[in-house]
């Protein structure tokens, strides 16, 4: 019978992570439409790189890039911002579609953390606002990231079985 007490075992835990694989399901949906939208649009991210050096000139509830950031945005990012908007679209769109499937969703998880952070940095909204949805956003991300939420009802598992070595990155 150590067979099916050890099936048991593997089904309840299975089982007991399925509000995470429903976090991992819902975060994927909410960044995989905005991915699309921007992927089959003419969407450019200049306007709001330009706007957040400013430090959005008539938006009181956003006070733009911090200096340090504010010289990345404008030295790096407007220097090729047709390369940076394609990243954030795709990487919305591809963000959305792994953790969707829960494949190599560490690392999905892990970009959205950095894109997430990003969209902080360049709005200058206090980390600790309510109103600062990428901070929550970002907290969100870094919680699937560190449960390998692809693990329960995705593609990681197998991944993982399969590969064991490369468990940071599903």
């Amino acid at each position: 019978m150590p067979i099916i007490d050890t099936l048991k075992e593997q089904a309840y835990a299975r089982l007991a992570g399925w509000p995470i694989a429903l976090l991992r399901i819902f975060t994927g949906i909410m960044f995989l439409f905005p991915g699309w939208r921007k992927v089959t649009s003419e969407f450019s991210a200049r306007g709001f790189v330009e706007a957040s050096v400013a430090g959005f000139p008539g938006d009181d509830s956003r006070l733009g890039a911090p200096g340090w950031y504010a010289w990345f945005l404008e030295n790096v990012v407007l220097a090729v911002p047709a390369l940076f908007s394609f990243l954030v679209a795709w990487g919305e769109l591809f963000i959305g579609l792994a953790l969707i499937f829960g494949v190599a969703s560490r690392a999905a998880a892990t970009c959205g953390v950095v894109l997430l952070l990003s969209f902080h940095f360049a709005k200058g909204i206090d980390f600790w606002s309510a109103a600062n949805y990428d901070a929550i956003w970002a907290m969100i991300f870094f919680v699937l990231a560190a449960s390998a939420a692809g693990r329960v009802f995705g593609f990681d598992e197998y991944l993982y079985r399969r590969w064991p070595g490369g468990r940071w990155f599903w």
